[in-house]
């Protein structure tokens, strides 16, 4: 990489008012020295901000090839905040064939340049932002099969921060943003106290997660839980919405036909007395009673099915009737000073509020809940968004914190999983949303919907590849789980929501998108995710047009559970050199929320055979292998050969 395209930016300004960016060109002088082997980069005067104002980059080189960088800066006397320090801020020509790596979020994902350019067309106006919960680390790949490495180096890591990438001039741009915390006054020093590592490499998106992997696996998070989830011996996971009668004997009947070893988990929603991201956070009772919904959960736990279910761990609707009790003073306030708040659910219209972490009221409704559900029976629960969404700054003036960005968010509810883990002990499991590096050392597992991506984002040009897995994984600390696989292609409906909305006429959608389904069941295997089914209903296993499916789906929960030495114990290897015929798939863009006029499809090309290669604690290594399709498929792996039957699966041992 060259130095001169890696460079910063300052954010300046006073909420709510605009910000205007300082950027390096903006100062008086610029000098280069070494000392030391460390090189130091010093841009000094600013007229507005002071004739003393200084910046400083230092860079030092790495036994690995790479470099380590931080930034700093000193002396600064201007009257705004600085509100944001933009580092590092690069650039570099791109065209068709570069791709984004971006690992700081999910599982991890890569962007073709044509997702910059076409789709949605990403600029500096509008750049693709993502939030750093997963992992820090983040690549340009060149299609010559170079690239360019970022990651943080921060053994804290429960500060706010996003990375954003855009396409400007024809450059691929990337910039980590760390949020400040504002005082009463503008600062006068700032930095970014830890690594920013960074250089060259060779590879793909996996050689990278191995340069992360190293560190990573040895911080607090990682290594602070000396024994494996709890969540490690269940099979297979069922999420399913409703009414009892509706959740329950589907679960029981797949736990039946899996056999008795079979460990079956259930994720149950829609469970609660309010409709689906409405009235939150008021859950207790359930919908149907008291009595109904233990006997529900009674018969699970009795056939040794886990058992959870959905509460969001994050809002408050702020058209509840109880959002004065405690949400409008919890609530997350932006820079604007409005409240931070989405209408997810596009049929009843209320909006959803984000709680700040020092919340005390919220916490507290929470743990309210969550013991209402202990009492009831369950093995665990489920707290929505807490993973994935947690990483907003808060301005609101009456809460004990300063304005903008900070530990407080992450710290309080690290506080709320804390306490509620020290009440109900180790052996209630605790999961949320998507992989995070925040709260991993506190929570079971989480689940990950990206292995559904194209039904996610309807795009050609983004993929999920596994960075956590290849990262994490074998590790004791978090259990990964989860889809939006539906078999016959059709989301649950909440009763509760209002008629008009929902689709008046379903078509044999598993006919029209016939692999969709074991394409979302099968990345999760192979990636070492235990699969999950969506919305499965009596007629999956009672209707003979869907018992190939089924066979499918128990085949795939039976494969897994033989070989979790490798794939949950095992560390995931480089997946490349296999090889099979390929064909287009079409995936059908549809969720809970998706109306009929707003349904898309998008095709792309993959592999019949989605495969994995995994090496177990003991050293073994073996090749897994799944069949996608109806008919056999010929595969190549080095100078191993075969043919894998129609929706088989396949181990193949390989040392």
């Amino acid at each position: 990489m060259k130095k001169d395209a890696f460079a910063w930016r300052l954010m300046l300004g006073d909420p709510p008012g605009p910000q205007q960016e300082l950027v390096p060109a903006e100062m008086r002088e610029f000098s280069v020295f070494t000392e030391n082997g460390v090189e130091h980069r010093v841009w000094r005067g600013h007229p507005e901000c002071g004739a003393d104002f200084t910046v400083e980059i230092t860079l030092k080189s790495r036994p690995d090839g790479l470099f380590a960088a931080r930034f700093a800066f000193r002396g600064y006397a201007g009257k705004a905040h600085v509100e944001e320090i933009r580092f590092p801020s690069y650039r570099e020509p791109a065209g068709p064939g570069t791709r984004v790596l971006a690992g700081c979020h999910a599982l991890g994902g890569i962007f073709d340049f044509e997702y910059f350019r076409d789709d949605p067309g990403a600029t500096r106006d509008n750049p693709l932002t993502l939030k750093n919960t997963a992992t820090s680390l983040n690549a340009i790949l060149r299609p010559d099969g170079t690239g360019v490495y970022f990651d943080l180096r921060d053994p804290v890591n429960r500060i706010i921060r996003l990375t954003e990438f855009w396409l400007e001039n024809g450059e691929i741009r990337l910039e980590y943003v760390h949020y400040q915390t504002l005082g009463e006054m503008p600062a006068d020093t700032g930095e970014v106290a830890f690594d920013c590592v960074t250089g060259d490499f060779t590879g793909s998106w996996y050689e990278a997660a191995q340069i992360y992997r190293e560190w990573a696996v040895k911080q607090r998070w990682a290594t602070a839980r000396t024994s494996p989830s709890p969540l490690r011996e269940y099979d297979i996971w069922l999420w399913n919405r409703g009414a009892r009668d509706r959740v329950v004997p589907p679960t029981l009947r797949l736990q039946t036909d899996l056999g008795e070893d079979a460990r079956v988990a259930l994720d149950w929603y829609w469970w609660h007395s309010n409709p689906y991201d409405t009235d939150y956070p008021n859950y207790w009772p359930p919908r149907e009673g008291e009595e109904v919904f233990r006997e529900g959960v009674r018969a699970c736990r009795e056939r040794g099915i886990y058992t959870q279910v959905y509460m969001n761990g994050v809002c408050w609707d702020m058209d509840t009737w109880n959002w004065r009790e405690g949400g409008e003073e919890g609530v997350v306030v932006q820079r604007d000073g409005t409240p931070h708040a989405h209408a997810f659910n596009c049929y009843t219209h209320h909006r959803l509020a984000w709680q700040c972490g020092t919340s005390a009221r919220f916490q507290a409704r929470i743990r309210e809940q969550v013991r209402h559900l202990h009492e009831a029976g369950l093995s665990g629960q489920y707290l929505d968004m807490i993973g994935v969404a947690t990483d907003c700054c808060c301005y609101h003036p009456g809460h004990p914190h300063r304005p903008g960005g900070g530990e407080f968010i992450v710290d309080g509810f690290r506080k709320m999983i804390e306490d509620i883990r020290n009440e109900f002990g180790p052996e209630f499991a605790l999961t949320t949303e998507e992989p995070t590096e925040q709260y991993m050392d506190l929570l079971d597992g989480g689940i990950t919907l990206y292995t559904s991506v194209e039904r996610i984002y309807c795009t050609p040009y983004r993929h999920t590849v596994p960075v956590f897995p290849a990262v994490y994984h074998g590790r004791n600390a978090y259990a990964l789980f989860g889809n939006y696989a539906l078999p016959d292609g059709i989301p649950p409906w909440d009763p509760l929501w209002p008629d008009e909305d929902r689709w008046q006429r379903e078509e044999p959608w598993h006919r029209l998108y016939p692999h969709q389904f074991t394409t979302e069941f099968a990345r999760c295997i192979v990636w070492g995710i235990a699969p999950m089914v969506c919305n499965f209903t009596e007629h999956i296993y009672t209707d003979p047009e869907f018992r190939p499916l089924y066979d499918f789906i128990l085949e795939g929960a039976k494969f897994f559970r033989r070989e979790k030495e490798f794939l949950y114990d095992g560390r995931m290897l480089s997946p490349e050199g296999f090889a099979c015929p390929e064909h287009r798939v079409e995936f059908m863009c549809r969720f809970i929320f998706t109306k009929r006029e707003d349904f898309r499809t998008v095709a792309v090309t993959l592999p019949k055979i989605l495969h994995g290669v995994w090496e177990a604690p003991d050293g073994r290594r073996a090749l897994f292998l799944v069949n996608c399709t109806e008919e056999p498929v010929p595969w190549q792996y080095g100078d191993r050969s075969g043919e894998l039957a129609g929706f088989g699966y396949a181990k193949v041992p390989l040392a």
